[in-house]
């Protein structure tokens, strides 16, 4: 019984020394360390710089492009992912002296991301935790290893899955063997004419060019293959020129002033090279002269095929 009564007793101690231990009273717990201080609403310029290969993204407004020639529109998804690494949370953090740069793999540095000229350079990963070695000026952070895949990111990745940039407005959509465009007083027309096109499936589909997604992109030089083209005009007169290509993958629009490819669906593929086909023609069962939508504003000049 006495020894019943010393394990008992024995257990409560270390029990009560465990929670004092996880407790540890007196002691405050130091505050999460935040890589950087920097306002990334402020952010002009990233500049990317892996296996001797740059990418510069630059702010223009409220838009990202790539810096080039020529610039391309630049996906918002993944700048503001990059954007994210200013408010990352280290898991724990050491002053430069305190480690082997070379043994953490950052003498010389995986990859290096400038945020307005200020360099975050990305070493390995920990064995342990997988987590990523970052150097911030004169600390090394471990933080969760989520930016591999950008760092590695050709500038076709980078690219907007958009095939026109966002708040484009269009006047003109040329498809092989079809002309729609706006007439003097805004409304949309159709050459040569189709069966009964009600303003509103005129409008889907105008509207399905100015927000298409791709799948995906690359980076395109060989156009060869390509079959016919598509030529867009915008409301403020810009023209814009795609090729169709047609391959074991589906379908493709090839914007060579971009030497971008932009792989699309088979059902936004659909949506765009094909006119809606309307349920029912005219009552009497004539064609209708022509389509018509109201529009924003006028053209600002006929389209140039």
């Amino acid at each position: 019984m006495r020894r019943n009564r010393l394990n008992l007793f024995l257990l409560l101690v270390v029990a009560v020394l465990g929670v004092l231990a996880w407790l540890r009273p007196g002691l405050e717990q130091p505050p999460p360390t935040r890589i950087s201080t920097l306002d990334a609403a402020k952010v002009q310029q990233i500049r990317i710089r892996h296996d001797d290969q740059t990418r510069v993204l630059e702010r223009e407004g409220d838009h990202w492009r790539l810096a080039g020639d020529p610039p391309v529109p630049a996906d918002r998804f993944q700048v503001d992912t990059l954007l994210g690494l200013l408010a990352e949370v280290a898991v724990r953090s050491y002053d430069l002296s305190d480690l082997d740069t070379q043994a953490v793999g950052l003498e010389p540095p995986v990859a290096v991301i400038e945020f307005d000229g200020q360099p975050f350079r990305f070493g390995a990963t920990e064995p342990l935790e997988g987590l990523r070695y970052l150097q911030v000026g004169q600390r090394i952070h471990l933080i969760d290893d989520r930016y591999g895949p950008l760092l590695r990111a050709s500038r076709a990745q980078l690219a907007s899955r958009r095939l026109l940039p966002p708040g484009t407005r269009l006047s003109a959509i040329i498809l092989p063997g079809q002309r729609l465009e706006r007439d003097a007083q805004g409304h949309w027309q159709l050459d040569p004419p189709r069966p009964a096109l009600s303003a509103d499936d005129i409008q889907q589909f105008v509207t399905a060019w100015e927000e298409a997604r791709a799948l995906w992109v690359r980076s395109v030089e060989d156009t060869a293959d390509a079959g016919e083209a598509v030529q867009l005009r915008t409301a403020s007169g810009e023209g814009i020129r795609f090729l169709i290509r047609r391959d074991d993958e589906g379908t493709a629009l090839l914007r060579p002033a971009l030497g971008l490819a932009y792989r699309l669906s088979e059902a936004t593929a659909g949506e765009l090279l094909t006119l809606p086909q309307p349920e029912h023609a005219d009552r009497d069962g004539d064609v209708s002269p022509a389509a018509s939508a109201p529009a924003d504003s006028p053209p600002p000049g006929p389209a140039q095929p």
